[in-house]
């Protein structure tokens, strides 16, 4: 490799182009110290090694695997940290990369979570291999020839700190944004305790610097942070030591890197803020709800009268991300939407939830450096069952124009005729045709007033007892000698008024087509009832258009009875269906019934 800079950069190789343009960007994101340059051809990516630090690869490439990429690499590159990101996760693979000798092996996963693993994973590995060059370096030219400063200084911008398990500094270079690194030989083989002693940390921090020592040290931890405010570095309110495992020459040692996280602690402190003063806003945000959300696309910050719709509360999403909490296709939208604020666009989107419709908007917060980003969620679902209430409307409007223009025009025309030849002849038979086009016209108008109000949508229901209102509805029709039988006890939610027409209409049908002896039958349904008689039945052909207005089989039908029950049906919120009955007959099913409690 080239002489390195103060950036990591990493090559980062995998066929797939969509998926490197998007992983570099949220690698660069996880550490803005990474500099990456993508390559989606391996026997290409041979001819980069030169400038880079680290190599990233997938597994399965058409030209070669990334194993044998890697023993490529190796080849002329011996120590350059190799990991491998793939998608192609067995414990076979992962066994395999870790026999060839990859640095760490690192399975593709959902979420940006894993880019601030591999990110950690990458700077980790670099600077191991940085600090293992420097102290290889030593041992050759022995301790008299150490040039510690040039070995770690020219390679890397953060300060670099070895320590033993007796907390001994055996190595030291502290550089915090200055290109001058200040002379540590008054450091090197003095105890952590050296630092209080003489005012660089206080000593409740050299005592968390020792109790990571001996975390790492002991194994129970990978890696350990401590947040310092070391007094040699004005430039630097605040400094994050990052401690990891190395071994040199057969010791085990702990790795001590810091680097500057002032603009990283005053960006969250700025966001708490902001969340701070969207928190009354939220708690009380009416019918629906406001979130707040960090870079992972985590929840900082949730509430809103609409949660508890949803069965949700602050606590459940507080710290979770989106997939952790909706189902996939839902949270698979949401981080689309919420990825695209954190690339400062705004964005208006619809989603169901609970048997509610929202519509969200989601925009970044702030104009540069977006690293928060916000959404405000409504519940629209009255608005949109007001606007499918309208759609049904006009459809009725257009259905009654209709029947209006052709339905009428009959009897009317008959009408006309017959007090035409009634004037001139004067015979009594002219009068009785136009009476009975006037009662046509009579029942053709009332049941249109029916199907009108019927398809308004029902808002107050009662309980009401199904023996009573049928025993009721079968007393209104003129029935003759037909004969009810009904074998229901239940009682039900509904407006007892329209469910009684429900059961008028069929009963007038079933006697109106099945002739006045017929048998009717009322049985219950899984959720529901049916209403069945003996009559010829439906033709199978005919009993798609049997609730479609003015549709009618028999001559002195108007052809909405069945609409209206269909209509009363649809305003309850139940559904209607026609089959055939065990006696050959027409079965009217309805479903969807609520029981009273």
């Amino acid at each position: 490799m080239d002489e390195p800079t103060d950036e990591i950069r990493v090559l980062h190789v995998d066929d797939e182009e969509g998926f490197l343009a998007t992983a570099s960007e949220r690698l660069e994101r996880a550490d803005d110290g990474l500099s990456v340059v993508t390559e989606d051809d391996p026997i290409a990516a041979l001819d980069r090694l030169a400038d880079v630090d680290c190599v990233v690869s997938d597994y399965q490439m058409p030209e070669i695997d990334g194993l044998r990429f890697f023993e490529a690499v190796r080849d002329d590159y011996p120590d350059l940290p190799f990991i491998l990101f793939t998608g192609e996760g067995s414990e076979e693979i992962a066994a395999e990369a870790v026999s060839a000798g990859v640095t760490d092996y690192l399975q593709k996963g959902v979420g940006t979570e894993q880019y601030v693993l591999l990110a950690n994973r990458v700077r980790n590995a670099v600077e191991r291999v940085t600090a293992q060059r420097a102290i290889e370096g030593t041992s050759e030219a022995g301790e008299s020839d150490v040039d510690w400063h040039r070995a770690v200084v020219d390679t890397m911008a953060e300060g670099v700190y070895v320590l033993d398990d007796d907390y001994r500094m055996r190595f030291v270079n502290y550089r915090i944004g200055d290109d001058d690194a200040v002379s540590a030989a008054d450091w090197i083989g003095q105890p952590l305790s050296y630092l209080a002693d003489t005012g660089v940390l206080s000593e409740t921090e050299v005592a968390a610097i020792e109790a990571g020592v001996d975390a790492v040290a002991d194994g129970e931890a990978d890696e350990v942070r401590v947040e310092l405010e070391p007094a040699v570095v004005p430039e630097a309110n605040v400094v994050e030591l990052r401690l990891t495992p190395m071994t040199a020459d057969g010791e085990d040692l702990v790795l001590g890197t810091t680097r500057d996280v002032s603009d990283r602690l005053e960006r969250e402190a700025e966001l708490e803020r902001a969340t701070e003063r969207y928190r009354t806003l939220i708690d009380n945000f009416p019918n629906g709800g406001v979130f707040t959300f960090d870079e992972d696309l985590r929840y900082t910050l949730a509430g809103g009268e609409g949660l508890e719709a949803v069965g949700l509360t602050s606590g459940d999403l507080e710290g979770a991300t989106p997939h952790g909490i909706f189902s996939e296709g839902i949270a698979d939208e949401i981080e689309t939407y919420y990825r695209a604020a954190l690339d400062g666009e705004h964005h208006t989107f619809e989603q169901s939830m609970g048997g509610n419709h929202y519509r969200v908007h989601s925009l970044p917060i702030g104009d540069e450096d977006v690293d928060a980003g916000m959404a405000v969620s409504q519940d629209v679902t009255e608005r949109k069952e007001h606007q499918r209430e309208l759609e049904r409307q006009n459809e009725r409007l257009e259905e009654f124009t209709s029947v209006v223009s052709h339905d009428l025009r009959n009897p009317l025309t008959v009408l006309k005729g017959a007090l035409e030849l009634a004037e001139r002849t004067g015979e009594a038979e002219h009068f009785e045709r136009g009476h009975r086009a006037v009662d046509r016209m009579e029942r053709l108008v009332t049941d249109l007033r029916a199907l009108a109000r019927q398809g308004d949508r029902v808002t107050d229901r009662e309980p009401v007892a199904l023996p009573g209102v049928i025993q009721a509805s079968w007393d209104t029709v003129d029935t003759d000698d037909a004969t009810l039988l009904v074998d229901v006890h239940t009682t039900v939610l509904a407006d007892e008024s329209r469910l009684r027409q429900l059961f008028e209409n069929l009963f007038a049908n079933a006697v109106e087509h099945g002739g006045t002896d017929v048998t009717v039958r009322v049985g219950p349904l899984d959720g529901g009832l049916y209403v069945a008689d003996d009559g010829p039945g439906i033709p199978p052909e005919d009993r798609e258009r049997v609730f479609e207005s003015g549709y009618s089989t028999s001559d002195d039908g108007t052809g909405f009875g069945l609409a209206i029950v269909s209509e009363i049906a649809s305003a309850h919120g139940w559904d209607v269906h026609l089959a055939e009955s065990e006696d050959g007959g027409a079965r009217f099913e309805v479903t969807g019934i609520e029981p009273a409690e």
